[in-house]
């Protein structure tokens, strides 16, 4: 009776406990991409935890209640750590509002949510959206009267009324389609005839830069036009002054001017950046960009691995002096190691040009190394292809290292088939002659250069896509 009776007490215990509140952490589109805006009509996801209610093994929709301000959401699936929601079409204004997730009996959690209107949310993906100063941009500072007469060490901060002020940054399309980049800036302090540096950036990259002078108080620059379509991703406006860069006369005036710390005028930057495409858009660019460039490296990889094993094996067959045609084990390990240092990966069957003997086939080493240019040549053709689509590449950063890749292999590719020559004492086959001569010296180089090259490009790409990722997220 007594392990009865403290069964039950146990039972009732548990049954009297509390359940876990409902937790939301953030929202997604259901491309998995992060957000704090969506249009009416949209499909969210709201990820947290102790969000689903299963009961003899049966979903509890029915007790799950999603609410934005006063509308109702249509709850479209929900698991422990998410649900899927429909933003209401009607009923549900276009601003910043509360989410409120209700699971009966457990309580309530909220998160906030812009709802925008549908219209301009499609001009926002097409004209872009502004969204404000860059999040490094470091404010200007200038020392103000009293201090600078007490010698104080303290500073007025002038951001809004700096000698540098930003005044547009907008996309503008004429009525033939074509894309523009409109920027106006304006200055109080700097002189008539002053230059400055207008520059436009995707991401971190530089895209356009102008150098622009001071008219009436005004800076302005045009980028473009843009036939081609402009990728979804964060545009920046960046414009410098640069003391170093003026006419002597005006930094002599620009030093001597009162009331205003000379360092001021020394150097001045001021930057906005430019949203093109929603956060879901821009997401579902760079998944595809950085995808088809691992899959770049990773075909520059084997190409380079195939070239490396074919190179290493034929190497190891030239033991013999091209010279005196006796074994020359001590030179050519010296040589070997001076033109590749490191270990060579095994090839898996020796080319065919290579001969026990120590000679090369001219003919064979040309099939050879055509073979290994050709497959570079497709490797790069998918990549180019993406980017032609568009005005300008959407990851810059990462399109100019995978072409580096390819560049890097074929200089590569170049180096082993002179080395290779070189040791064999046999002319290098015409045409890769003239191949090698057309890529020129300072983008060949030797071997060992060229590897190192090539491995730095690797891994740099190797960080720039693990940034991408990281941004995207």
């Amino acid at each position: 009776m007594a392990a009865i009776g403290l069964a039950f007490v146990a039972l009732a215990a548990c049954a009297g406990a509390e359940e876990p509140p409902p937790v939301l952490h953030e929202l997604q589109f259901s491309s998995g991409t992060r957000t704090t805006r969506a249009p009416n009509g949209a499909v969210l996801v709201a990820l947290g935890r102790n969000l689903h209610q299963r009961k003899d093994d049966a979903c509890r929709h029915d007790e799950v209640e999603v609410r934005l301000g006063s509308a109702s959401c249509m709850v479209l699936g929900s698991t422990s750590d998410a649900i899927v929601f429909l933003v209401p079409r009607d009923d549900c204004p276009p601003g910043r509002g509360r989410l409120r997730v209700t699971i009966r009996g457990r309580g309530t959690a909220t998160l906030d949510l812009e709802v925008v209107d549908p219209t301009r949310w499609q001009d926002e993906s097409r004209t872009g959206r502004a969204l404000g100063p860059k999040p490094d941009e470091r404010p200007f500072w200038v020392l103000c009267a009293r201090c600078r007469e007490a010698h104080e060490p303290c500073v007025e901060y002038v951001w809004r009324g700096g000698p540098l002020r930003l005044r547009r940054f907008a996309l503008d399309r004429d009525a033939q389609g074509l894309a523009r980049f409109e920027a106006l800036a304006q200055t109080l302090h700097l002189p008539e005839g002053a230059t400055v540096r207008m520059a436009l950036g995707l991401g971190a990259v530089e895209l356009e830069a102008r150098k622009v002078t001071v008219a009436n108080g005004e800076m302005r620059a045009t980028f473009g036009p843009y036939g081609r379509p402009l990728p979804s991703g964060t545009y920046a406006l960046e414009v410098t002054f640069e003391l170093a860069e003026q006419r002597p006369e005006l930094a002599r005036e620009l030093r001597q001017a009162s009331g205003v710390d000379p360092a001021v005028f020394e150097r001045l930057q001021v930057g906005v950046t430019l949203q093109l495409g929603h956060d879901d858009e821009i997401g579902a660019l760079h998944a595809r960009v950085l995808a088809l460039v691992q899959a770049h490296r990773a075909e520059i990889e084997r190409i380079v691995a195939a070239l490396e094993g074919g190179f290493g094996a034929t190497a190891r067959r030239l033991l013999r002096d091209p010279v005196t045609g006796a074994q020359d084990q001590a030179g050519h390990a010296a040589w070997l190691e001076r033109v590749a240092p490191g270990e060579l990966p095994e090839g898996e069957i020796a080319p065919s040009f290579a001969t026990p003997e120590g000679a090369l086939a001219a003919k064979e080493l040309e099939a050879w190394a055509t073979g290994l240019e050709r497959a570079l040549w497709r490797a790069a053709v998918r990549l180019d292809d993406l980017h032609r689509a568009w005005a300008v590449p959407p990851a810059p950063e990462v399109a100019r290292l995978g072409r580096a890749l390819r560049a890097d292999a074929e200089a590569l590719l170049h180096a082993r088939v002179l080395a290779l020559c070189g040791r064999a004492g046999v002319p290098v086959p015409d045409a890769l002659r003239r191949r090698t001569d057309e890529a020129g010296e300072g983008t060949t180089g030797s071997g060992a250069v060229v590897r190192a090259r090539l491995d730095g490009h690797l891994r740099a790409l190797e960080l720039a896509v693990q940034r991408e990722l990281r941004r995207a997220e």
